[in-house]
């Protein structure tokens, strides 16, 4: 199934109709596989799975316009697969990577946690603040397209080919 589908599945199932702070039934759908390059960034053993968890949507839903929120449920699985930029996340926030893309032609953070050697959650989608990645308060650049040639692809597929045939 694809990704749109799925998340707006889930919302028709799960979070249309209700209130915020209301609770929400327990439901996690696998919405797009990652490339190799990014699972290599986020230090998984090989392409991973991305999940959502109906409290991860219901919070999205309840924290963003509507318009925002269905063009999350539509278009995030492109943020997942090809992120512009990858950061470690603030130790003291839940996620440990935020994954930063543009949506439509508007960047976005897409915060994840690893939860495996192959699978990762969405915890939240936000619009991007550069106070919230700004180095000196917390959250690291991991990996960045830069200007989106391919010689950032190679070098990124290089290292991972390195990675592979060089285990520790």
């Amino acid at each position: 199934m694809s990704h749109p589908k799925v998340l707006n599945e889930m919302h028709s199932k799960h979070i249309l109709g209700s209130y915020k702070g209301d609770p929400v039934g327990l439901d996690r759908q696998k919405i797009c596989m990652l490339t190799v390059a990014v699972s290599q960034v986020l230090g998984l053993t090989g392409p991973g799975g991305a999940y959502m968890t109906t409290r991860s949507l219901k919070h999205i839903y309840e924290q963003r316009t509507a318009a925002e929120y269905q063009l999350i449920l539509d278009k995030l699985h492109s943020l997942l697969r090809r992120p512009q930029e990858v950061y470690l996340n603030k130790p003291e926030k839940r996620g440990t990577h935020c994954l930063v893309g543009a949506l439509r032609g508007q960047e976005y953070i897409c915060v994840i946690e690893i939860v495996s050697e192959r699978e990762i959650e969405i915890a939240t989608v936000f619009e991007r603040r550069e106070r919230y990645l700004d180095h000196g308060r917390g959250c690291v650049l991991l990996w960045s397209w830069g200007d989106g040639t391919n010689s950032h692809r190679i070098v990124l597929d290089a290292d991972a080919c390195q990675s592979s045939n060089n285990p520790q």
